[in-house]
């Protein structure tokens, strides 16, 4: 479960990003549950996990794993079923996540810093709300992000009228040009961009 969960939001995890915070996967401990957490600064991916019925995470704790070293538990822990022990330790004022597995034993330096306050992305009132067919994004999605790696910096031109979206990439050598049937609630027109390599990182996550 544990490498699952840092695999889930692997592709929001910088390493270079200029806010040192954000070069972390977040993991938030609240009474029962935990969610891990990647922000790029472009995308946000929370993923949560209820363990309630197992009384063992009943307490309240943020903790921020370097991405280095998240990517690294989630590639050592991804064989097997068995069952993970996480503990926390302090050693000469520095605080250590220590994980063991299967004779595997692995103690995270933990950052000390502030993670950014995300609540405001993750609230129910948007500005903004649309239904699309998710089989009809996937193909559209697939036939942008399809083109190569080399493109992935250059925007997605998305255009919302009030029961359509159209998108636009345009490359020096290709234009693909898709427009979609949407369920506004709001009915709006508006137009944003989006990086290429933003909706490849999301295409994942548009399960079956």
């Amino acid at each position: 479960v544990l490498s699952d969960s840092i695999k889930a939001v692997a592709s929001a995890i910088p390493t270079k990003a200029p806010q040192v915070a954000l070069n972390s996967c977040c993991l938030e401990f609240d009474l029962g549950s935990i969610s891990f957490v990647g922000f790029d600064g472009y995308k946000l991916i929370k993923y949560s996990l209820d363990m309630s019925d197992t009384g063992v995470l009943d307490f309240r704790e943020k903790i921020l794993i370097p991405s280095e070293a998240a990517l690294a538990i989630s590639k050592s822990l991804a064989k097997g079923k068995s069952n993970v022990e996480m503990s926390f330790c302090n050693n000469n004022d520095k605080k250590y996540l220590i994980i063991e597995k299967d004779g595997i034993i692995i103690a995270v330096r933990l950052r000390n810093y502030n993670y950014p306050d995300y609540s405001k992305l993750m609230r129910s009132d948007y500005d903004f709300t649309f239904v699309i067919d998710k089989s009809k994004l996937k193909e559209t999605i697939s036939s942008i992000t399809g083109i190569g790696n080399a493109k992935e910096a250059l925007p997605v031109h998305f255009i919302f009228t009030e029961d359509k979206v159209s998108l636009r990439f345009v490359t020096q050598d290709s234009t693909v040009s898709k427009t979609l049937n949407i369920e506004s609630k709001d009915g709006q027109v508006m137009r944003f961009k989006l990086l290429a390599k933003t909706l490849k990182d999301v295409f994942p996550y548009l399960k079956d």
